[in-house]
């Protein structure tokens, strides 16, 4: 006696359907996970592309501001530096060598950005700064230095692929803020 396969195909169908929903969930949630790891990759090139230029060159705020602003470009092709996602921060820290607090230039950093953030720098960051100073005027007494130092700090606000307006207020998903920072040596400017 054979028995039809009738009742198995309904079964395997039954079983897709259990299964699908999750299969769905992990291709969603590597999609979303790789493009935020490329936003992060393009925030952490801004800063850096930002602070090597300014060790580079002479110091202008709105200069380095440019180029930090062009690394953010591949991040939303229409960017025009007046985007609400993006906040950069440049600070320029002058270090006494005679081991004095260190001095913001100006007194406070530039700031270019709609974000409403402050920058990550506190005192361990700014003693750190100081020691790591100290270090390279140990270690590389020929190498000419300024003894000040460009942080420069991006701040993005990555748009879930799942928190777009239409799915990301039913579940309660916002944008995800990424954050990177560079801290470059400027050395003596040859173009002045």
């Amino acid at each position: 006696m054979r028995r039809r396969a009738g009742g198995e195909r309904g079964q395997s169908l039954a079983e897709l359907a259990l299964v699908m929903p999750l299969l769905l969930m992990i291709l969603v949630a590597m999609v979303e996970v790789g493009w935020a790891m490329r936003s992060h990759l393009i925030v952490t090139t801004a800063s850096r592309e930002a602070a090597r230029f300014a060790a580079r060159r002479v110091f202008d705020y709105a200069e380095i501001d440019e180029v930090a602003e062009v690394a953010l470009l591949s991040l939303n092709p229409v960017y025009d530096g007046a985007d609400a996602d993006a906040t950069i921060i440049i600070t320029k820290v002058q270090i006494d060598a005679e081991g004095n607090p260190p001095v913001i230039d100006g007194g406070q950093p530039y700031v270019k950005g709609d974000l409403p953030v402050e920058s990550g720098l506190g005192a361990a960051e700014y003693n750190q700064i100081v020691a790591d100073n100290v270090v390279f005027n140990t270690t590389h007494s020929g190498i000419d230095s300024e003894n000040n130092v460009v942080v420069v700090e991006v701040f993005y606000d990555h748009d879930l692929l799942l928190g777009s307006r239409i799915v990301g207020d039913w579940i309660g998903l916002g944008p995800l803020r990424l954050y990177s920072r560079s801290i470059s040596r400027i050395g003596v400017s040859r173009y002045e």
